[in-house]
């Protein structure tokens, strides 16, 4: 349970994607995000992957949504289609079919991250957050480079925002759950992160909270209970 002076008021949505989640939170009514992906330096992008292309285009259908426009992924291995769609804020969304894939490949998903200084960023999520860097790929449905970085059924993919654009740090983070928080306090604070919340005292849970260099949380939490496993799980 999240403070009630956290975004949202303590009130979270939580849809679990495998072993992971998204979680939604509400904020006050704002206008609708319409920028491009590249728009703006921050999380402009969740990629799902599903089995059926008619059955999703049917569930838009269903909810009164406009269908999907598929093109060829050909930058995503076994993949037929693609498509961007916008959520009810304007938040970008990517779809990716994956015909005949099994629940457990279907069981992952992306996180798209625009950046304002390129390797900066790269260097913070390989370097110092410890993900595995991924060969680059040349995405021709979000027309950028994208820099895929992985842990476990979870990819952060970096690409370069366009020249000047503004920073939406608070439109979304990270979260990653773990095992020995103060551990891996000690070693981002040796690959020299910066710090934006300090480690908590010890309680039910402990946290602290990195930003990445164009502001986006990446926090850390360990919840009371958990076991001795090591941290790398």
């Amino acid at each position: 349970v999240l403070p009630e002076t956290a975004l949202g008021g303590g009130q979270m949505i939580r849809y679990p994607v495998g072993r992971s989640e998204v979680k939604l939170f509400p904020v006050a009514a704002s206008p609708a995000n319409t920028a491009a992906p590249t728009d703006a330096a921050g999380v402009r992008l969740l990629t799902f992957f599903f089995a059926d292309e008619a059955a999703i285009t049917q569930r838009f259908a269903a909810h009164g949504l406009s269908a999907p426009r598929f093109e060829r992924a050909a930058s995503r291995p076994s993949a037929t289609a693609a498509a961007l769609v916008q959520d009810p804020d304007g938040e970008w969304v990517e779809l990716v079919i994956v015909p005949g894939a099994s629940p457990e490949r279907l069981a992952r998903f992306e996180i798209g991250v625009a950046a304002s200084d390129l390797p900066a960023s790269r260097a913070f999520y390989g370097d110092v957050m410890g993900l595995a860097p991924q060969p680059e790929v040349r995405d021709e449905l979000l027309g950028v480079v994208r820099y895929p970085y992985t842990h476990g059924a979870t990819t952060i993919n970096v690409w370069s925002a366009r020249a000047g654009a503004p920073k939406d740090s608070t439109t979304g983070g990270m979260q990653y759950i773990v095992w020995n928080v103060a551990a891996i306090d000690a070693v981002v604070r040796e690959r020299g992160a910066a710090i934006d919340r300090p480690l908590s005292a010890p309680g039910q849970m402990r946290t602290f909270w990195l930003a990445d260099p164009d502001g986006v949380s990446n926090y850390f939490a360990e919840f009371g209970g958990n076991d001795n496993r090591p941290i790398d799980q």
